[in-house]
């Protein structure tokens, strides 16, 4: 799951989180929280992400 959330000035939280199979009884869950600037920085995770995913 990711989660965004737009802050003043431009700034974007965004919380990474991976969870198990909600299936599982012995569920976990793991999260990180980063910060980028909207613009540049935004638009090159946006295209690091999308690389990322189209790997096979």
């Amino acid at each position: 799951m990711l989660q965004a959330v737009f802050q003043s000035g431009g700034r974007i939280e965004l919380t990474w989180k991976l969870r198990a199979w909600a299936a599982q009884q012995a569920a976990w869950e793991a999260s990180v929280t980063t910060w980028i600037e909207g613009g540049q920085q935004l638009t090159a995770l946006a295209s690091d992400v999308e690389a990322f995913l189209a790997r096979n």
